[in-house]
């Protein structure tokens, strides 16, 4: 390093200075010129002594640049264990939320769809055992981009407990007392343990009373998939 070098280069001619300064401190001595003789003694430890604090200077200069560049490694060796940690744990998280997600979106059923003048009704319905979980699984039910999208999500739950309590709950999204009349069908059918969303994509033209008439209709077809109404269960009841 240029450090280096600079200090056997000072080294080198503080070492030349001295010899000669010596040399000329003898050939003084010899000559009995001794007041020359001490004027170069002390020449020759004023050289050493300033010498000496140059050196030390720059051996401090360099101590100080290792320990820095120690530190700057340090640091720099601490971010990238970080980092491959914090992908890592990336990567672990995108992982779980894909397995909940797919085991989330494989308990909801999906009705076929009615288009009434550009609006479109679709059905999702899931099995549940608890409020809690009802509403997990519509989180993840909305994450699908056309579901997300649609202009309202209604949606109304009834839960049965082993102890005979009804635990019911609804709501519009928008959809003045649609909520209510979904709950009114899933307390008719006698549903047990399940959560029924009606999906309404508004298609720019209004339908009057007939857009409770296709939410209904939907999530009726739906529910009886599952038994629900009187009706034989299907397919459906693997996912129960």
């Amino acid at each position: 390093s240029s450090a280096g070098s600079g200090k056997i280069n000072l080294s080198t001619k503080i070492n030349r200075l001295e010899d000669k300064l010596n040399k000329l401190a003898k050939d003084c001595a010899a000559d009995e010129m001794v007041a020359l003789f001490e004027i170069h003694n002390l020449a020759s430890e004023w050289l050493t002594n300033e010498a000496a604090e140059k050196l030390a200077i720059l051996e401090q200069e360099k101590a100080d640049q290792d320990v820095a560049a120690a530190i700057v490694e340090e640091e720099l060796q601490e971010m990238a264990i970080h980092m491959k940690q914090s992908k890592k744990e990336a990567i672990m998280e995108q992982e779980k939320f894909n397995r909940l997600y797919e085991e989330a979106i494989s308990r909801w059923s999906h009705s076929d769809t009615i288009v009434d003048r550009k609006s479109t009704f679709q059905a999702h319905v899931a099995v549940i055992s608890s409020v809690e979980e009802s509403k997990e699984l519509m989180r993840f039910l909305c994450t699908d981009n056309k579901i997300a999208r649609a202009t309202h999500n209604i949606w109304a739950l009834r839960i049965v407990q082993p102890n005979g309590v009804i635990i019911s709950d609804n709501d519009d999204d928008g959809e003045t007392a649609a909520g209510g009349r979904l709950m009114h069908l899933l307390d008719m059918m006698k549903v047990e343990n399940a959560v029924c969303v009606v999906s309404r994509w508004y298609g720019g033209i209004l339908l009057g009373p007939a857009r409770f008439k296709h939410i209904n209709n939907v999530a009726r077809k739906e529910l009886e998939k599952y038994g629900f109404g009187g009706k034989s269960r299907d397919s459906k009841d693997a996912k129960a």
